[in-house]
């Protein structure tokens, strides 16, 4: 029996290593996790030390085009597909009314977290389609969604995920073998989210690491493909686009 094998990218802390330890206990599994420096992945390299899972550590840099090439010849070359990509990587670093934010943070926003999946997706659609569940995911966000329109100024961070949920429908569109969602992985009390939470007054974001990876795992797990493309939350409701 073949191992599962998933790539997960911005690995090293927040969702994406919460996700990478939810499926560490899962023997015939063998998961590619993405790090911006792998060297300094220390929680990552201590996980899979004891992890059932076999974990490799890989440098992926959702700014650097290279990277997402260089994984999938790795990937190729030791595992020979890939069953399922977790398109996690993300920034939110600027909060603010539409009328004050930059253009310089629209572009930043949309440099990683919507070039960086289409990057990532050119790069791995080949293994991807040597899979019997070909699964592609993508970190959304409600503040992409413009039927919940929620009250918090994130006009660059909103934008670039709207374009990239737009990504996600051609991926669902133009491979019928595909099973492609978004999904919002709630307000989650990562460093990230806390850093918004902060900035909208709030103490801390609401929902804990656990509560995200385990619905996110659950989605994966019991995904199917879909007539239309789907934007979830972690708990398995549909949210409008």
């Amino acid at each position: 029996m073949t191992a599962t094998v998933y790539l997960i990218t911005g690995a090293n802390r927040g969702i994406g290593y919460s996700l990478v330890h939810r499926l560490s206990t899962r023997s015939n599994t063998t998961i590619y996790a993405g790090a911006r420096n792998p060297a300094q992945a220390t929680a990552l390299h201590e996980l899979s030390a004891k992890s059932a899972a076999k974990i490799v550590v890989v440098k992926l840099d959702s700014l650097n085009t290279q990277d997402p090439k260089d994984v999938a010849k790795q990937i190729e070359k030791e595992e020979g597909k890939v069953d399922v990509v977790i398109a996690n990587a993300g920034i939110a670093k600027y909060f603010g009314p539409l009328t004050e934010t930059p253009l310089s943070e629209f572009q930043d926003h949309f440099d990683v977290n919507t070039k960086g999946p289409i990057v990532l997706f050119q790069a791995t659609h080949a293994l991807l389609e040597k899979s019997n569940k070909p699964t592609f995911v993508l970190l959304s966000t409600t503040g992409a969604s413009i039927d919940t329109a929620v009250p918090f100024p994130v006009s660059a961070y909103g934008t670039s995920k709207i374009a990239a949920n737009f990504v996600v429908a051609r991926i669902h569109a133009e491979h019928p073998k595909f099973i492609a969602f978004a999904v919002h992985p709630g307000f989650t009390n990562s460093d990230m989210g806390n850093e918004a939470a902060e900035a909208f007054g709030m103490e801390k974001a609401p929902n804990t690491l656990e509560e995200t990876s385990t619905g996110i795992v659950k989605l994966i797990d019991e995904g199917k493909r879909e007539e239309k493309v789907k934007f979830w939350d972690f708990e398995g409701n549909t949210l409008g686009w």
